[in-house]
């Protein structure tokens, strides 16, 4: 009776122990699921960046990325500076199908020609009226 009461002691100790460290496991799991992407040519303006990115089926998409995504505590988007053959790029981190945020590195030399220029007299106001980032990684088939 003691051994049958001690080995059902054991069990439930190993059993929970292990529910424990799944849970554990859980919880340390990343929730962003990253994806890299190149960009071909960053255009700087008044009101944020015009990104063309390389979609999978290489052609060329386009992101505006307005100055309000750079400010704050929790920014959408963070820009970073630096040199290096993978350059210029873009990471956006997916939480729940929707991009978190976005952090673009480009080259620190605005004489690249990865950076482009647009003229500050364009009207661009609709194109950077946009409250979350959007990335399309095929072109629409019509």
């Amino acid at each position: 009776m003691k051994k049958r009461l001690l080995m059902a002691c054991c069990l439930f100790t190993i059993v929970s122990v292990f529910g424990f460290a799944q849970d554990s496991q859980k919880k340390n799991e990343s929730y962003l699921y990253p994806k890299q992407i190149y960009i071909a040519k960053i255009y700087p303006h008044q009101l944020g960046y015009r990104i063309d990115y390389f979609r999978d089926d290489n052609t060329i998409g386009t992101l505006y990325a307005p100055i309000s995504w750079f400010e704050g505590s929790a920014p959408k988007a963070k820009l970073g500076y630096g040199t290096g053959p993978c350059y210029p790029f873009m990471i956006a981190y997916y939480k729940e199908g929707k991009i978190d945020h976005i952090n673009i590195y480009v080259f620190q030399d605005l004489a690249h020609l990865s950076w482009g220029y647009l003229s500050d007299e364009l009207d661009l106001t609709d194109e950077f009226n946009v409250e979350e980032p959007v990335l399309t990684f095929y072109k629409d088939k019509k």
